[in-house]
């Protein structure tokens, strides 16, 4: 069976999604602590809305003005619910507008929703009981996916399918995830805590449960590339998934502090953090170029990779943190 893989790229969005989970815990742990349970919602929003919002209301504006301008001609009531869509970060749910503006930010609308939601629930889960928390999530997501696979009229097409099954409801198994990791390094007296300590006993033993699960989802997938014509891939198989990018996360967090490893890994650490530019300059850069009829396959993919990266680093130091210096963990006011 022939298999692409270049045709698995989404699969990057759910290592995104238990990264996210991983980070937004972190995240409003460290804000309660330093401003208080009462307080902190102020706080977490805006350092949430000044790293993401700039970027994603630029390659928006970008896309719409440079890349797709026919957009712009169309009946003015749909340009309208185009724009609003994305402003308020619902383009997600309408087939419709999902990826009408540039097609990689319908997850944006994801994470702003998941944003939301943790503020509101956040306060009142058992953040000392982790693995309850993410079997809670996991739950919902499994039960969201089954409820869209079973209850869609098959007539809609994969694109309504898939657009049910990917709302927030249906990707928190991935955010759970990443949730669990982040309290159990927060709370130093759980159980599992010691086994997220940097030690290669610890290394080892996460890499080798990575490298695992990551065969198996692998061995599974092949056979099932046409995935969305599956109930069991399309219910299941992102469980698992997720489940060993968890396992690379706790791999990495588990890694000793060695300067050595840190100056040879600085590269990649730097594309981390240019990473989101990166996710949103891609498509504008690889549609564009797509426009130029006589460059060479090979070429015009080497020019994708160098001007996304150049424009992603210089939105990065000339965009992006100034904002997110400026804005960064500004206390709300006390009441």
């Amino acid at each position: 069976m022939h298999f692409d893989l270049f045709g698995i790229g989404w699969i990057g969005v759910d290592l995104f999604f238990v990264i996210s989970g991983f980070v937004i815990a972190l995240s409003l742990l460290r804000t309660i602590e330093n401003f208080g349970i009462d307080n902190y919602k102020k706080t977490y929003f805006v350092n949430r809305l000044a790293r993401i919002v700039p970027l994603y209301f630029l390659t928006s504006w970008c896309y719409l003005v440079l890349v797709a301008p026919q957009l712009l001609q169309e009946p003015s009531r749909h340009l309208w619910i185009n724009i609003f869509s994305h402003i308020f970060f619902v383009h997600n749910l309408s087939t419709n507008y999902a990826e009408a503006l540039n097609s990689p930010a319908w997850t944006i609308a994801i994470e702003m929703q998941f944003y939301i939601f943790m503020a509101i629930v956040f306060k009142w889960l058992p953040r000392h009981r982790p693995v309850l928390v993410c079997a809670s999530f996991i739950v919902i997501a499994l039960a969201w996916r089954a409820g869209a696979w079973f209850t869609f009229d098959p007539d809609l097409g994969v694109a309504h399918r898939l657009t049910r099954v990917e709302q927030l409801p249906g990707r928190l198994d991935a955010f759970g995830l990443g949730c669990a990791i982040a309290l159990i390094v927060w709370d130093r007296q759980h159980p599992l805590h010691k086994h997220l300590l940097p030690n290669w006993k610890n290394s080892i033993s996460w890499l080798i449960i990575a490298i695992l699960l990551s065969l198996l989802w692998w061995e599974i997938l092949w056979p099932h590339s046409d995935y969305w014509s599956f109930s069991g891939m399309v219910i299941f198989f992102r469980l698992l998934l997720v489940t060993s990018f968890a396992a690379w996360i706790c791999f990495l967090i588990s890694l000793r502090n060695n300067p050595v490893l840190i100056k040879i890994l600085s590269p990649v650490s730097y594309v981390g953090k240019i990473s989101y530019g990166v996710y949103l300059w891609h498509m504008l850069v690889i549609e564009s170029i797509a426009k130029i009829d006589s460059i060479h396959p090979a070429w015009a993919s080497g020019l994708v990779v160098v001007l996304v990266l150049l424009i992603a680093s210089f939105t990065w130091h000339f965009f992006e943190q100034p904002l997110i210096r400026r804005y960064h963990d500004q206390p709300s006011p006390q009441a």
